[in-house]
């Protein structure tokens, strides 16, 4: 199981920056970045914690694959991308919901002009 893995997925469907997601479980925006890269392994208080400022279940939380085996299936389909493509898609990925939806609509008004 991949603790961090698990953690981005719930932070990024409950539409949380990390500073958002860090402030709410008290820690620092750095610490829980590398906890979402498995740099470091919060205790089980810190992970309450966490948990807890996702809005969710621990139960919730440990189910099975759901998050696992969607963030490998999404992180393979953007191996092959250019490391200025994958910049940008993480930098939207760390957006809200509401602030991904408004570089979306950006993009469609370029597109129109073509």
């Amino acid at each position: 199981m991949d603790i961090g893995k698990r953690i981005k997925f719930y932070r990024n469907n409950a539409g949380l920056t990390q500073e958002e997601l860090a402030n709410k479980a008290c820690m620092s925006r750095s610490y829980l970045a590398d906890v979402e890269r498995n740099r470091y392994n919060p205790s089980l208080d810190t992970l309450d914690k966490i948990i807890s400022a996702l809005n969710i279940t621990k139960s919730e939380f440990y189910k099975d694959e759901e998050c696992t085996s969607t963030a490998k299936e999404t992180s393979e389909e953007y191996d092959d991308l250019p490391d200025e493509d994958k910049l940008l898609l993480e930098k939207i990925k760390s957006l809200s919901k509401e602030d991904a939806q408004k570089i979306l609509d950006i993009i469609a008004i370029f597109e129109s002009k073509n």
